[in-house]
Formats: C-alpha cells, sequence, structure tokens
C-alpha cells in the first residue's frame, strides 16, 4: 500500500473517530472488531434492561467490551471512571467475564487517569483482566486490518488527490 493511501485510511478514520459519539462510535467500534476477530459480536440495548454493561463479547475467550462515546468532546473523566466500574458491576452480575475491555472515545487525548485507576479496582477486586482502549489504540487496531475491511469500513478512499498527500 502506498504512502498516500494509507494517509487517507489513517485521516479519514480519525475523522470518523472525532466525528462519532454515542451510538455512531459505538457502531464504528462494532466494525472494527468484527473485522478483527469475526467471533466478536455487537449488543444492541433492549427496553428496560439495557444492554446489561456488555456492549460486545467474544464468547470464546470470555472477553467483554463497554464502549462509551461521550456526546460532548469535553467529558468529565471521574464520570467515565464511574462509567467503567459501574458497567461492569452490571457485567459481572449477569455474565462471568474473564476478560474486560473500556473502549472510551478520548478524541486522541489519551486515556484519564481515573479511568486507569478504576479499573485496576476492578482487576485486583474481581481478578479479571481489564484493559482501556482509546482513540489510538483502535486507529492502530484499524490499520492492521486487511486493506478490503479498511475500504468497507471508510467506504472507500479517495482514488485521486494532490501530489503532495
Amino acid at each position: 500500500m502506498s504512502q498516500q493511501e494509507q494517509f487517507w485510511y489513517r485521516t479519514l478514520f480519525r475523522l470518523k473517530l472525532l466525528e462519532a459519539s454515542g451510538e455512531a462510535f459505538q457502531r464504528l467500534v462494532g466494525e472494527v472488531l468484527e473485522a478483527e476477530d469475526p467471533r466478536f459480536r455487537l449488543v444492541a440495548p433492549w427496553g428496560r434492561l439495557g444492554d446489561k454493561g456488555n456492549d460486545g463479547f467474544i464468547k470464546e475467550e470470555g472477553h467483554y467490551f463497554q464502549i462509551y462515546g461521550p456526546e460532548r468532546a469535553e467529558y468529565n473523566p471521574v464520570s467515565a471512571a464511574k462509567k467503567a466500574a459501574n458497567d461492569f458491576a452490571k457485567l459481572k452480575a449477569s455474565y462471568t467475564p474473564a476478560r474486560y475491555t473500556f473502549v472510551l472515545n478520548d478524541r486522541f487525548r489519551g486515556i484519564p487517569e481515573p479511568v486507569y485507576r478504576s479499573l485496576r479496582e476492578v482487576e485486583s477486586k474481581f481478578r479479571v483482566d481489564c484493559a482501556a482502549l482509546g482513540a489510538r489504540d483502535l486507529t492502530e487496531r484499524f490499520m492492521r486490518l486487511p486493506e478490503e475491511k479498511r475500504r468497507d469500513i471508510l467506504c472507500g478512499i479517495p482514488g485521486d488527490g494532490p501530489g503532495w498527500v
């Protein structure tokens, strides 16, 4: 793949992440995770029950994901940390997770320390592997996908462009 194509894939995916919030972010993350591992299943909330803290999972690994795309670019890190812990508690009440990943649209600013602290507490209390995944991590996962999967997620990239790109 040419440097120009790499530039377009990375730039357009970054733009999608920056624009996505709420359900749009959840769908985008789901597309990347499904493309990365066909065993991944996205979970849609259902009525009053919601999703029980489970936005997606890989059953064979006992790996569960909570995907949080705050509606506002400026979100409260303490609220995000509480969401990570509270959603795990909901998840634990209905499932037996071996791994838990909290996916946050940090808009390339980095995962806030309170989120990491919250996940460390969950790890310690429940003896489950926890991780946080931010926009940079998602971009790297996206860029490792085969080209046809990247093209599907972005609906293609420009064929012609300025030579300087």
